[in-house]
């Protein structure tokens, strides 16, 4: 995977964090779902930490 594809992963994964805590976090009345789409969203989070990570890696690397 190229710097430019991790860069996107991490946005997409953002976006899911984004949609799953909206959507099915805050709109739950229900505690054990509203937990479950906060774990789900932090999954993302931490996902979209780790392709933006391996962006600018793919980025310092590429400028050596």
């Amino acid at each position: 995977m190229t710097g430019p594809e991790h860069y996107a992963e991490a946005e997409k994964a953002i976006t899911a964090s984004t949609w799953q805590r909206q959507e099915w976090g805050e709109q739950d009345s229900e505690p054990q779902r509203q937990k479950d789409a906060l774990k789900a969203s932090m999954w993302e989070m931490a996902r979209a930490q780790v392709h933006a990570t391996l962006a600018l890696a793919d980025a310092i690397e590429g400028t050596s």
